[in-house]
């Protein structure tokens, strides 16, 4: 059994190192040393770290003079005598499971270092976590080439030493580079992967990297850039000696951005001895062999900085212009490997989960997926201010002018709520799907230019020519691409049991480009059978493949509590009395989110402006939940409420199936039915029935991209779900 020694450097992180000593003691592992490194901190978190070493003599507190994170580091490597330490920062937190699963590694796979991503959140959010331990485990990969790892695909997640488990003998001698105290990690990190360690990359980013102002991420940025400048520059300059070109220019582009922080700092209000050292490190680093393989704009901007300020502001404001217009001619969307066309852009709750439920999973297992940035008309348009159908218009131009009048009165009646909603809608869409830079596609016409070599389509009804305005090809893979090598569709829907019979010849068609479908509704297999030659399945929609801690870091919750939450997708008048009712007979006040006009003159109070994140924190406070939605319902099974669905006219089909997979049939009430909303629910027999479905959900995905779990760092493989 592997004995652990985690290494906690500490300089006056004192609100937040109970925090993370208590998140070590709570591991499911426990043959373990705690060593505090206390760098000489000016507040009182050396005596809270006493505190804690009363209680648990696993702690031990070490202090000196004031020297550095590096040094803090180098003192517990010199004090730790344990088979493998473990790293983490004062003001982080870890998942109670991560040393376990770390350890299982080394002991079981022979692993010499571990590794997860990081989750970046702030105290606020920190604080509401569950760091819950039940659920499935974690997948592992691993490799023998860490340094493909390293320099390309995980660079994020190895830039940092907190989180990494490695084995003390194969740090050996190695230090810290004192003279650094930004990027000395990394530099560390290089160096043992310099040694062709066997390395563990886990799924799950269950180490909680706190973004606070007092962080050192958040200091100086001249000085900052300027030192992780110097860490970059050794990796590069290592690199070009060993003669790989094609690596050490990566680190020249991250070493020169480091040095254009600086100098952008510097520039407008730093001292002038500070300006002219960092001058004269950019004069340096423009006579090196590699500054000439930069980009023309790259080299440009770098050069600016060097004038002063307003040359540099202006040299890059002109960059980023020609760079906008460069992407509109160019798609560069990003190194991944498989891409995701669904409904993301679409300013629905559950278009845009479920796109980055996929998104999430598919990274989890190891597999390099991205979004594709397929924003067409026909799906944005719906949700502008001046609504646009264009079915309606090419069916009567009476009716699309109609639609779009009606629709803008209504926008317009809403009080500013209108653009708060779309706001947040972006604010989601931007921080967990597409970068706000990249650029849009609106037709197929580009997909040829796109690097993907898989596409995995959908959930949510890509294929209702009702939603989509006739069927779409790209949502079929039915597009010429050169790299294009796999079309998969996942949880795809119709919206209901079949199309209508016009449809089924192209339907037919369509469905050669598919190499591998699965469904979301069980009602629509038999119909799809008829026109697939191929197997067809049913899989759970993508949002049941994380589990509910996972949805807790992204979800914003409301600061009210105590309340029934009633969500419309279209006027239910049963489902609003029943409400009333519920809300007379326990005197909680009834919450409408969505739409103001589904419940109108029901006397509820509503919020027009949420976005997919608040959509989440509304059903984790709410005491009940009833909808017509099905997302509303997955959610309701995710976070365990007391719910009740009624049937939609139209898309009924899927929320049967969802209550079906999980034994909750008397969950749906039908026009003129009943049901008890306190009737006890076996949640852990649900929650079986849940694991069970994305294990076999996972199964489909896992076999239908076989070639690039297989190529995706270079003889890497998967070894355990």
């Amino acid at each position: 059994m592997k004995r652990i020694s985690v290494i906690i450097p500490l300089y006056n992180n004192e609100p937040f190192l109970a925090r993370c000593l208590q998140s070590v003691l709570d591991q499911t592992y426990q043959n373990f040393e705690v060593l505090v490194i206390d760098d000489g901190s000016t507040d009182q978190g050396p005596a809270l770290c006493q505190t804690f070493a009363q209680r648990d003599s696993r702690i031990t507190l070490f202090r000196q003079e004031h020297r550095g994170v590096s040094a803090a580091r180098n003192r517990g490597l010199d004090q730790a005598a344990w088979d493998a330490v473990f790293f983490l920062d004062s003001d982080d937190v870890i998942h109670p499971l991560l040393l376990e699963e770390s350890v299982r590694q080394l002991e079981e796979d022979r692993a010499q270092l571990t590794f997860c991503p990081y989750r970046r959140t702030d105290s606020r959010q920190l604080e509401r976590l569950i760091l819950s331990p039940d659920g499935e485990g974690p997948r592992w990969r691993y490799t023998r080439h860490g340094e493909s790892w390293f320099h390309e695909t995980y660079s994020n997640d190895l830039s940092g030493i907190g989180g990494k488990l490695i084995r003390r003998d194969l740090i050996g001698s190695l230090r810290f580079d004192e003279s650094l105290s930004n990027g000395e990690d990394t530099l560390f990190l290089y160096q043992l992967f310099l040694q062709g360690p066997r390395v563990a990359r886990c799924s799950r980013a269950w180490y909680y990297y706190r973004i606070h102002s007092g962080s050192t991420t958040h200091g100086s940025a001249a000085l900052r850039g300027e030192r992780s400048f110097q860490a970059a520059r050794q990796i590069r300059d290592q690199e070009w000696s060993r003669g790989r070109r094609e690596t050490a220019l990566v680190w020249e582009r991250i070493a020169l951005r480091q040095l254009e922080t600086s100098l952008a700092a510097l520039s407008g209000a730093g001292r002038r001895e500070d300006l002219n050292r960092v001058r004269a490190a950019a004069k340096k680093e423009r006579s090196h062999p590699l500054y000439r393989g930069l980009c023309t704009s790259q080299r440009f901007q770098f050069s600016a900085g060097r004038l002063g300020p307003w040359p540099y502001r202006l040299a890059k404001g002109l960059a980023q212009f020609l760079s906008r217009w460069k992407r509109r001619l160019i798609v560069d969307v990003g190194p991944d490997k498989t891409g995701i066309l669904t409904f993301h852009c679409s300013d629905n709750f559950g278009a845009m989960l479920q796109a980055y439920a996929l998104k999430t999973f598919l990274t989890e297992q190891g597999i390099s997926a991205g979004l594709v940035p397929y924003a067409p008309f026909y799906m944005t348009g719906r949700h502008w201010l001046f609504p646009y159908a264009p079915g309606l218009w090419k069916k009567n131009p009476f009716l699309g002018a109609g639609y779009l009048l009606w629709g803008a009165l209504t926008n317009l009646r809403q009080d500013g709520d209108f653009f708060r909603r779309r706001e947040a809608m972006g604010r989601f869409r931007e921080t967990y799907l597409v970068n706000k830079d990249t650029p849009l596609l609106r037709t197929c016409l580009r997909f040829g230019r796109l690097p993907y070599r898989c596409y995995v389509l959908g959930s949510d009804q890509i294929w209702n020519p009702e939603i989509t305005f006739g069927l779409r090809r790209a949502y079929f893979g039915a597009f010429e691409s050169a790299r294009k090598q796999r079309v998969v569709a996942y949880a795809a829907s119709l919206g209901g049991g079949s199309l209508p019979e016009k449809y089924d010849e192209a339907f037919t068609e369509l469905l050669r480009h598919m190499d591998a479908v699965s469904l979301r509704e069980e009602e629509a297999v038999p119909y799809v059978r008829r026109c697939y030659q191929g197997p067809v399945t049913t899989v759970v929609d993508p949002v049941l493949l994380l589990e509910r801690w996972e949805w807790m870091l992204v979800e914003r919750p409301p600061e009210r509590e105590s309340y029934i939450l009633v969500y419309l997708t279209e006027r239910n008048p049963e489902l609003v009395a029943f409400a009333a009712e519920l809300s007379q007979r326990t005197g909680l006040p009834v919450l409408e989110l969505g739409s103001k006009t589904l419940a109108w003159g029901s006397g509820f109070q509503s919020d027009f402006t949420a976005g997919p994140a608040e959509f989440l924190g509304y059903i984790h406070k709410a005491d009940y939940v009833l909808s017509n939605s099905f997302h509303a319902t997955a959610f309701s099974i995710l976070y365990q409420k007391r719910f009740l669905i009624y049937s939609h006219s139209r898309f009924g089909a899927r929320i049967q199936t969802l209550l079906r997979m999980h034994g909750l049939e008397d969950r749906l009430v039908f026009p003129g039915g009943t049901a008890d909303i306190d009737a006890p629910i076996d949640w852990a027999a649900v929650a079986g029935r849940t694991r069970e479905n994305v294990r076999r959900s996972g199964d489909f995905l896992r076999q239908n991209i076989p070639d690039l779990l297989e190529d995706e760092a270079g003889g890497e493989q998967e070894v355990r779900g």
